[in-house]
C-alpha cells in the first residue's frame, strides 16, 4: 500500500516541479523526459517481474523497489530544486474528508455494480452516498473559494 501511494504521487509531483521549474522554451524536452519512464516502464516491469519469480522468487518483485527507491530519494535530493509555493496555505479537512469519502463511496458503489452479479443494494447506497458526500464537497469547496477570495484583501489571512 505504501508503495502505491507514493507511486501514485510521482508523476503529478514529477509534472510539477517540471513546471515550476523549467524554462518555457525546454518544457517539451524537460515533458519528454518525464513521459518515457511512465511509457518504458508496462513494457519492461512484466519482463523484469516475470525473471524474477521465475530464476529467484515472486518476493523480489516488491523488494525491488527498495533500492530503486532509496536512488530515486538520493537524485531527487540532489537534482531537483526546493520549490515551494509562497503560501501554501492551510489544509481544508472538510474538504478532504467530504471528498475522500465520496470517492470511497462511489468505488463501492461502482465495485458492486461491476462485480458478477451486481450487489443493486450496496451498489444503490454507494452511489447515493456518494453523490451526497460530493455534492455536499463541491458546496463546501465553492463556499471557501468564496471565503477566500473576498478576504483577499484583509490585513491577516484567514485559514479556510
Amino acid at each position: 500500500m505504501l508503495q502505491g501511494a507514493g507511486g501514485a504521487m510521482m508523476v503529478p509531483v514529477g509534472r510539477l516541479v517540471v513546471l515550476r521549474t523549467t524554462a518555457k522554451s525546454d518544457l517539451v524536452r524537460a515533458v519528454a523526459y518525464l513521459t518515457w519512464p511512465a511509457l518504458l516502464a508496462p513494457v519492461v516491469a512484466p519482463v523484469l517481474g516475470g525473471v524474477l519469480s521465475e530464476y529467484a522468487s515472486w518476493r523480489w518483485i516488491f523488494l525491488v523497489n527498495v533500492p530503486l527507491g532509496l536512488l530515486a530519494v538520493v537524485l531527487a535530493r540532489r537534482l531537483v530544486p526546493d520549490v515551494r509555493a509562497d503560501d501554501a496555505g492551510r489544509l481544508d479537512r472538510t474538504g478532504f474528508v467530504l471528498t475522500a469519502l465520496g470517492v470511497g463511496a462511489l468505488v463501492v458503489g461502482m465495485e458492486a455494480l461491476g462485480s458478477g452479479e451486481p450487489r443493486w443494494a450496496v451498489a444503490g447506497l454507494g452511489l447515493a452516498a456518494a453523490a451526497v458526500l460530493l455534492a455536499a464537497a463541491v458546496r463546501h469547496l465553492l463556499r471557501a473559494r468564496a471565503r477566500s477570495s473576498t478576504c483577499a484583501s484583509c490585513a491577516s489571512p484567514r485559514s479556510v
